[in-house]
């Protein structure tokens, strides 16, 4: 049961990752786009810099959140292979649990960091 539930599970990352990336794309497209037609239009310097001022800082906590995740997700792994070489797990319930809970903690620590920025 609980492989067939991290097979699963692994199937819906998938499905989340390659959505999340054609949304990225679509959005990074779609703000050239209207950053081009915005110059095409004449808006001054200041008005652009003031209306797409933010973009900056959303990329730079964009890809601290990513790597904040994606550090927890290696940690977790490297600590389930630690498990299961000394523990041997038999259970892909506490799998899931400690990389839960290593990815909530990478969370956390995002939101206090954009708390603090804020």
């Amino acid at each position: 049961m609980p492989d067939k539930m991290f097979e699963v599970g692994t199937i819906f990352l998938m499905v989340f990752l390659i959505a999340n990336t054609i949304v990225t794309l679509f959005k990074v497209y779609t703000e050239r786009r209207l950053k081009e037609k915005a110059m095409d239009k004449g808006i001054s310097e200041g008005t652009m810099r003031e209306l797409f001022r933010q973009d900056k800082n959303m990329t730079k906590n964009n890809s601290l959140k990513w790597f904040l995740i994606l550090a927890s997700l290696g940690m977790s792994f490297i600590y389930i292979h630690m498990l299961d070489q000394y523990i041997k797990m038999s259970s892909g319930f506490l799998a899931l649990g400690i990389t839960s809970l290593l990815v909530s903690i990478a969370f956390f620590i995002y939101y206090r960091v954009i708390r603090k920025q804020e």
